[in-house]
């Protein structure tokens, strides 16, 4: 997947993520407006990439392996799992980035190396407790 799809990718959660934060956080805690935001958008991005995976393999653009735990005969369900756990992390990258007080186009490299190192995580962790444990 090339860059500007990337960035679809993560802008489409991403903006709700912020935005349900914000309401969120009239009605409780900043660390649960936090938790319940990541965690709903982390839910939402998990069943949204599922369906762009069924449409890719109907498209026939790609397909997965078969593995012991699959997403119906499409998916493995290590993609959509992996999606869920880094979006958990949408939030404090983004508030770390948008509230840095240093020189702005530093602290959205920082923060874009940072989601990077969380989308890594992320994959890795679902693909070893679904595909490998």
């Amino acid at each position: 997947m090339d860059a500007p799809a990337w960035a679809c990718v993560i802008a489409e959660p991403g903006y709700p993520a912020m935005r349900l934060f914000r309401w969120f956080r009239i009605h409780m805690s900043t660390n649960r407006a936090a938790m319940a935001s990541s965690a709903s958008i982390g839910l939402a991005a998990s069943i949204t990439v599922g369906f762009y995976e069924h449409l890719a393999y109907r498209a026939n653009w790609w397909k997965y392996e078969k593995t012991r735990l699959m997403l119906g005969d499409f998916c493995a369900l290590y993609i959509p799992f992996g999606e869920f756990m880094m979006f958990l992390a949408i939030i404090p990258v983004a508030a770390r980035m948008l509230t840095d007080g240093r020189h702005r186009t530093a602290s959205l490299i920082e923060g874009g190396a940072a989601f990077a190192l969380t989308i890594a995580q992320g994959y890795v962790l679902a693909y070893l407790n679904l595909k490998v444990l």
